[in-house]
């Protein structure tokens, strides 16, 4: 199982969709080429990515609620992105800890967004995991 790679692909497949509103099929199959995925992991990607297709406005409506002193337009797609996936994995799978969801959303900012984001994106997810967690 390589569970951080498969989050990294979910990741790009959730900044494209931000981007075009459509479930990228071509990139789904390039990553079901990936001989380092088990079938669980691409089970994940599968069912994360579609979750967030599928909830798409109730997971925006927790960021705009958290991210206070942003409009959410304005909020970096990289960050919204990351935002979308790891408020998808808090809320719609129970298999993944929340705590876990969110150290995972700060490591992909660290790798593909700016320096302030981790901050950012772990204060939001801090938010959520208050109002989850309830």
């Amino acid at each position: 199982m390589n569970r951080i790679k498969a989050r990294e692909y979910v990741y790009q497949l959730v900044f494209g969709y931000v981007f075009t509103s459509e479930r990228d099929e071509i990139y789904l199959k390039e990553i079901a080429a990936d001989a380092e995925l088990s079938n669980d992991d691409m089970d994940y990607v599968t069912l994360t990515y579609d979750n967030v297709i599928n909830n798409y406005d109730d997971i925006k409506g927790y960021i705009a609620k958290y991210a206070i002193g942003y409009d959410i337009s304005r909020v970096y797609k990289p960050d919204f992105a990351v935002l979308m996936l790891a408020i998808c994995e808090m809320k719609y799978n129970d298999e993944i800890p929340l705590g876990v969801a969110i150290n995972e959303a700060v490591n992909i900012c660290k790798k593909y967004s700016t320096t302030r984001s981790g901050a950012f994106v772990n204060g939001v997810l801090a938010s959520v995991f208050k109002e989850l967690s309830v």
